[in-house]
């Protein structure tokens, strides 16, 4: 048996998120012919969104063996890397400057790393990739400028991970075995409103770690 523990870097960017926000837009009625237009300077941020996001990212796997196996040093860790891309939504809540909000988001990879047997003349080895993750997590920030937002995030991650024999000398080239990975992610951004509280343009750095899978 072989365990993988996997812990994933991520910085994206987070494009185009469209925010809908209803009831902030709305005028409150205070009294017979009286309306209360919403203070612009502390609510831009709240409201329903959806969005896309794009970005690099770099991973490492970490073979730990069993009392059965032991994983040889030059196969002791991966670290693929590569470009991301996915979409995402969520809520927002603003109370003065201090955003709160839920978001949920999934992401496809384009993460490999292979690692050759070190045959002479050989073209044979492990490829490990990461394929796709998905993420739940609690927002936290403020707005030191009305229109721009700096949050930490955490939550819950999944993920879906393989490992293969490669190789044109590989007889068992082909052979390949996939893992469901949950753990967890935290992270911290940036979001910014240039063109009003429609459209939200930010860089996002969030961290997963997810655990060990046999």
């Amino acid at each position: 048996m072989r365990s993988i523990r996997v812990s994933v870097l991520c910085a994206a960017a987070l494009a185009a998120s469209v925010v809908t926000s209803v009831a902030a837009d709305m005028p409150q009625k205070v009294g017979p012919g009286l309306k209360v237009q919403p203070d612009p300077a502390v609510t831009m941020f709240p409201g329903f969104y959806v969005g896309v996001h794009g970005g690099w990212a770099r991973g490492q796997f970490t073979p730990v063996g069993s009392d059965l196996l032991t994983i040889p040093p030059e196969f002791s860790r991966f670290s693929p890397d590569g470009y991301v891309f996915g979409g995402h939504a969520g809520l927002n809540g603003q109370i003065g400057v201090v955003v709160v909000g839920l978001e949920v988001g999934a992401t496809w990879y384009d993460l490999k790393d292979t690692i050759s047997f070190g045959i002479p003349d050989k073209d044979a080895g492990i490829q490990t990739r990461i394929k796709f993750t998905a993420d739940a997590l609690a927002k936290v920030g403020f707005t030191p400028m009305p229109n721009l937002l700096l949050y930490g995030v955490g939550g819950a991650s999944w993920a879906t991970t393989e490992a293969s024999l490669v190789g044109a000398d590989n007889p068992f080239a082909g052979v390949s075995a996939n893992a469901n990975h949950v753990g967890w992610a935290a992270g911290a951004g940036i979001d910014w409103l240039p063109f009003g509280k429609h459209v939200v343009l930010g860089v996002r750095y969030l961290h997963r770690d997810l655990g060990r899978q046999n």
